[in-house]
């Protein structure tokens, strides 16, 4: 899975679209189903301080929030490893094909 580092605990709105490029008009109409479903925001990683005029998010459950409910596709992973391996076995499969040729030449 791929990690992310923030430098903040909480982010404002606009911040946090900066750091998770989804459409401003996306996250409202995440976050108004939620509020319809009667729930406060909270599994979105909603923050609401008290004598805070304005919530805050916490990129880290908004970022697991999108993945369970809202990812229509699985993210793509990279298995560099297999990658590597694949292309030795072309690799090798094309290096034994030579010397099967050169072998049956020489024979």
């Amino acid at each position: 899975m791929i990690t992310f580092t923030f430098n903040k605990l909480w982010f404002p709105i606009e911040e946090l679209l900066e750091l998770i490029p989804i459409p401003r008009s996306t996250f409202y109409l995440m976050h108004r189903k939620e509020m319809e479903a009667g729930r406060d925001g909270s599994d979105m990683g909603k923050v609401k301080i008290k004598n805070l005029k304005r919530s805050l998010w916490d990129p880290i459950k908004l970022l697991e929030y999108i993945k369970k409910n809202e990812l229509l596709t699985k993210p793509i992973q990279y298995d560099y490893e297999k990658l590597e391996q694949d292309h030795l076995n072309v690799a090798i499969g094309v290096f034994n094909q030579k010397q099967i040729k050169q072998q049956t030449e020489i024979n």
